[in-house]
């Protein structure tokens, strides 16, 4: 066989030990059937149980044979498998009707079905049927180079093979058993007849020529065809030992029977110790594959273990930088609020308003600074916040630190924020909010005490240019000299919110309608990651 398939022996090359105990079995058959053959004629034993013992191990073996190699032929799809398996299915067809037709066998002196002559034919047919198979399948082997029979068309092959054998031992069984007044007589008593001898040395003559095509097709590196080879020299034995015996119930005849039944089982020991090997190769890579798969689990156990422990200094780790950062951010914030209260200590000892009001600005802005970290350290991820909290927040503690000063009386002022939702971090919030202060500052200086109650609002929209709005709007008098702008005299004043503007790369517009209006326009911040 040339269709090597993997998980499947019926092709498989036959080792330099098997070709050794082919070889050695092959001679020393071929020896023994010689060595016995001049006392083949002599009595034996009149036993009619013998055939019967005989056609039911054949029927067995051969039909185990035919169906292993059926379920081969499904793996490979060789076309030669399929007349090897109508040959075993002819020969187990054919050992069953040998039982039913051999005088003595059910019944007394009689056969089960056909007549005394019925059994001779069959026998016939049987010899020399079965050696012919073979030497199809040798044949087809050879013509076919190795091409395998198309997927599609195999089941329809094998049932077409199936078929013609169930036909002709149907056929043949019909020509045995209503032939009787045109066949020729084929047993004279329990003698055989020259004609039925004749056909018996044919049968010789047809498993020797197979086994010669074998080896010739072969080389003997084939395991399937040395053990088929050595079931063709049984067979060819089976033949020789009945025609050498001359009749029924002579040592050849019964030694006849023998080699035919360890014929049959050639290829079907083959085939099981086949099953054997695999069974053990089999269990072989399974104690392979439970040690790989435990090997497996224990790495994966430990590298589980080991990822674990990773994970667990790395959230140790975060949680540490978490409390770290928080701790920063929360003193500080405390540093602030020490520099506010100082700022404030020393504001209480200064006598007169501009002063005063210098000091309490300045505190305004150390909070606004205190405010972003505050909203840091509550933050989720301790590095960006919502910026809306932080307005409003802001907004409150601007209106909460105002005083009078600068002669001006205290108006009521009411701060209104409207933010849209912006994460931002403390790049941008620092800047924002100091802008913010500083804006609202501005607004509040702006506010008359004459006028109707003040009003500051401030929003922060998002632009649909992929940019930022903050619009800060009070109802005071208009930026001027006389009222309180971001004046340049003072220590921070108009100076500060441009430079606050450019390192938010953005630009400012004021509008002057019934108050003051300034809007900043700002690019998206980019938060760092």
């Amino acid at each position: 066989m040339r269709h090597k398939q993997p998980g499947t022996f019926v092709d498989e090359s036959a080792t330099d030990g098997a070709r050794r105990i082919i070889t050695i079995l092959s001679v020393a058959y071929i020896l023994a059937t010689l060595a016995v053959l001049p006392f083949a004629a002599l009595p034996g034993p009149v036993i009619p149980a013998v055939t019967t013992t005989f056609g039911a191990g054949v029927l067995i073996a051969d039909l185990c044979t035919g169906f292993l190699l059926i379920v081969h032929f499904r793996a490979i799809r060789s076309p030669s498998l399929l007349p090897l398996a109508g040959a075993y299915f002819f020969s187990a067809a054919m050992a069953l009707l040998h039982i039913l037709t051999f005088p003595g066998a059910w019944i007394p002196n009689e056969p089960l079905i056909g007549s005394a002559q019925s059994v001779g034919w069959l026998f016939i047919f049987w010899i020399v049927g079965f050696p012919s198979l073979v030497l199809l399948a040798v044949a087809i082997e050879a013509r076919s180079g190795g091409r395998q029979i198309a997927e599609p068309h195999a089941d329809r092959a094998m049932v077409s093979a199936m078929v013609a054998v169930l036909a002709l031992v149907g056929a043949l069984t019909v020509i045995a058993t209503a032939g009787e007044a045109w066949m020729p007589a084929q047993l004279q008593g329990n003698v055989f007849a020259s004609w039925g001898n004749t056909a018996q040395w044919t049968s010789v003559a047809l498993s020797m020529a197979a086994f010669v095509a074998l080896w010739r097709n072969s080389r003997g590196q084939d395991a399937l065809f040395g053990w088929l080879g050595l079931a063709l020299i049984a067979f060819a034995a089976f033949n020789a030992l009945a025609v050498s015996g001359g009749a029924r119930y002579t040592i050849g005849w019964d030694l006849s029977r023998i080699s035919g039944f360890i014929s049959s089982c050639f290829l079907l020991m083959f085939f099981l110790s086949q099953f054997s090997r695999l069974h053990r190769s089999l269990a072989g890579a399974l104690a392979r594959l439970r040690h790989v798969n435990e090997n497996l689990e224990r790495r994966v156990t430990e590298r589980t273990a080991e990822l674990e422990r990773s994970n667990q200094r790395l959230r140790q780790a975060l949680d540490e930088r978490s409390l770290l950062l928080r701790e920063v951010y929360h003193r500080v914030k405390n540093n602030l609020q020490v520099i506010d209260s100082i700022v404030a200590i020393e504001a209480s000892s200064l006598r007169g308003p501009p002063p005063e009001d210098v000091l309490r600005n300045l505190r305004r802005r150390i909070n606004a600074l205190g405010l972003v970290h505050q909203q840091l350290m509550t933050s989720s991820d301790l590095a960006t916040f919502d910026i809306r909290p932080f307005l409003d927040e802001l907004g409150r503690d601007l209106i909460a630190s105002r005083g009078g000063g600068g002669g001006s009386a205290k108006v009521d002022v009411d701060i209104s924020v409207e933010a849209d939702a912006l994460t931002v971090d403390l790049d941008f919030a620092i800047p924002l909010g100091l802008l913010v202060t500083e804006l609202v500052l501005d607004a509040l200086r702006r506010q008359d005490p004459r006028d109707r109650a003040g009003e500051v609002r401030i929003r922060l929209r998002r632009s649909p240019d992929a940019g930022v709005t903050l619009t800060v709007m009070d109802n005071g008098g208009a930026i001027g000299p006389g009222h309180g702008t971001p004046h340049k005299g003072g220590p921070l004043g108009l100076s500060v919110v441009e430079a606050l503007v450019v390192q938010l790369e953005g630009g400012m517009a004021v509008f002057h309608a019934g108050g003051t209006k300034v809007e900043v326009r700002m690019p998206l911040p980019e938060i760092k990651s």
